[in-house]
């Protein structure tokens, strides 16, 4: 799209609108027909922006609402985000990540211009934090006013959203705040990978703590949020286990009166569901129902591979979907206790703790924890497909 007479006069009332007496110093360089950019100057700041772009943002200026955290206008919300690790700006341009809904679109945001504007209004800015280029935004942009979320729906999607792309971009990227100060670093521009989801996955207290995980720089701690998200996920795997084999004892007797035999199965499937729950078993009873262990073994450290290569009588090479059940159940029972082993061994360090020489060792768990991600994030893609009276939200 290129500018016309028309845009140009639209634009013109758009920036009249916004900055009635010139306080805000927001302006555009001299508007000429044919152009495909505007160069948007701000305080201490100017950004290109194709005509498309800016247009798109034209018609919400005289709707902008802003704090430091957040701007929304009609048909937009911008979030500013920052990341542990790559820094945003780079992962914004490296990953093109974008979530397709039927009532709105999310995408990570460079230059975003309703938060240089909020900076602005709200002064906050100098000339180590333009007010607009020193930020990258997670945006909404919703097909309508009326498909508008509540702030609590919006909230979790951002959540959800902030998830993915912690997981593809392998950073930690959580909320940041628009502030006076700041320091970017340039970096060589990538190659941006385009990625396109038609839906997020819904929203849950587990992916919070996928972040935390991921976000820190203690391998120890990294591993304990890892083993939090299986502890609170694991109880729903319990849980359907103990229905599937509750309605499975129930169909044998639907046309015919139950026996005594009948009521003890249904209590012994109570107990199974009782010691499933237990915190030896709680890894073991969620990692059989929701990872694929024989694509992820090759991500376990060498140690853990070693070992149970071993024990169990099998070589890496050889594993594969046609594997002997025995070995997939060995290697999942093997890895629930190695978790169970190391998460106490951290635990309980300080205290009389003794090794029953299951834990993984210090060197190893960075590479259990990059396992780990992988492992929790099928963990929690696999509740989200769970029925509703299933899943956590």
């Amino acid at each position: 799209m290129v500018l016309t007479e028309k845009y140009i006069k639209d634009i013109e009332k758009g920036i009249l609108i916004l900055d009635p007496d010139k306080e805000l110093e927001i302006e555009t360089a001299e508007l000429k027909v044919g152009d495909k950019e505007i160069m948007l100057f701000f305080p201490r700041d100017e950004i290109r922006i194709s005509v498309t772009e800016f247009l798109k943002y034209l018609p919400e200026f005289d709707s902008i609402h802003c704090s430091d955290t957040k701007v929304t206008s009609n048909k937009f919300t911008q979030v500013p985000v920052y990341s542990f690790g790559k820094p945003i700006d780079y992962i914004a341009n490296e990953i093109n990540f974008v979530v397709e809904e039927s009532l709105y679109k999310l995408r990570l945001v460079n230059n975003p211009i309703l938060i240089g504007i909020a900076a602005t209004k709200l002064g906050l800015y100098d000339k180590y934090a333009p007010p607009c280029s020193s930020y990258v935004a997670l945006e909404i942009e919703y097909k309508s006013q009326n498909s508008r979320l509540t702030d609590d729906e919006e909230l979790k999607i951002i959540k959800a959203f902030l998830y993915e792309m912690s997981y593809v971009s392998k950073s930690s990227i959580d909320f940041n705040v628009i502030q006076e100060s700041g320091f970017f670093d340039d970096y060589e521009k990538p190659q941006k990978q385009d990625i396109t989801l038609s839906s997020l996955t819904v929203y849950s207290e587990g992916m919070d703590l996928f972040r935390k995980a991921i976000n820190s720089t203690d391998k120890e701690i990294s591993f304990l949020y890892f083993y939090k998200i299986i502890e609170y996920y694991s109880p729903i795997a319990a849980r359907k286990l103990a229905f599937e084999n509750l309605l499975k004892k129930i169909d044998t007797f639907r046309y015919r009166t139950a026996t005594s035999n009948d009521l003890a199965s249904i209590f012994s499937i109570a107990d199974k569901f009782r010691v499933s729950l237990t915190d030896k078993e709680l890894a073991q009873t969620l990692l059989v129902d929701s990872i694929d262990i024989v694509d992820l073994f090759s991500k376990l450290p060498s140690e853990i591979k070693l070992k149970m290569t071993k024990n169990l009588h099998f070589q890496e090479s050889d594993l594969n979907y046609k594997s002997k059940n025995e070995i997939l159940q060995g290697i999942i029972k093997s890895l629930g206790n190695i978790l169970y082993s190391t998460r106490n061994s951290i635990v309980h360090a300080k205290s009389n703790y003794n090794s029953d020489n299951n834990e993984c060792s210090s060197e190893g768990l960075p590479g259990l924890n990059e396992f780990l991600k992988e492992a929790c994030y099928s963990i929690i893609s696999w509740n989200n497909r769970l029925p509703n009276h299933l899943k956590f939200e």
